[in-house]
């Protein structure tokens, strides 16, 4: 049994476990115990923290991540943006072509999401048809132009949808839009709510 000390150890702190093999038949079933234990963690961290309909991060990781790129920030003096976007039109796929059709639409923005964006940058599904992209090393203008890629690309016609749907943008960028995380959320949905006020498909950035 000893040699199940570290992988029950590597278990406790949420670690991979891997167990070596053996011909004794009690160690092997703790071993495999904590293997399936294991794997079992790993699932449920990843589930919490990552939308299981598109694969993108959710608002808990993305709020995580941009605590940690404001502190790389404010150590660097680099900027960085975050954008807050949203589908507009999207109620209606639901209530016209039933809730997988909507789900098939959310997977495929997603999609062209993840396209659109740096591999450094990250993407996140917040909840419903609410999405967000932080955007690393990023200025005003960096973001501006990104937004317009994204409104652009989700813009386009979805598979198997007769009905409109469009991005609207709104564009937060740190320092000048505030200093915390959530000033700078807050700033970015402003800025969208903006966006959609004035007609949508559209982006706008917080003054």
């Amino acid at each position: 049994m000893q040699s199940l000390v570290a992988p029950a150890l590597a278990l406790g702190k949420g670690h991979a476990v891997t167990v070596p093999g053996t011909r004794v038949k009690e160690v092997a079933e703790v071993g495999g115990a904590l293997v399936q234990a294991s794997r079992m963690l790993a699932h449920a961290q990843h589930l919490a923290h990552y939308d299981p309909l598109t694969g993108l991060c959710n608002r808990v990781l993305f709020n995580e991540l941009v605590l940690r790129e404001l502190a790389v920030a404010q150590r660097s003096g680099e900027s960085f943006a975050i954008l807050a976007i949203d589908l507009d039109g999207f109620k209606a796929v639901n209530d016209l072509h039933g809730h997988a059709t909507g789900d098939a639409v959310l997977q495929e923005a997603a999609e062209r999401m993840a396209d659109a964006i740096r591999v450094s940058d990250v993407a996140a599904r917040l909840g419903g048809d609410e999405f967000a992209v932080l955007l690393l090393g990023a200025s005003r203008d960096d973001a501006r132009r990104v937004a317009q890629a994204l409104v652009e690309s989700l813009s386009l016609p979805y598979p198997e949808v007769s009905v409109s749907v469009s991005a609207s943008v709104g564009i937060a960028v740190y320092p000048q839009s505030g200093v915390a995380v959530r000033e700078l959320l807050e700033r970015a949905d402003m800025a969208l709510y903006k966006a959609k006020g004035q007609g949508k498909r559209r982006v706008e950035a917080d003054q």
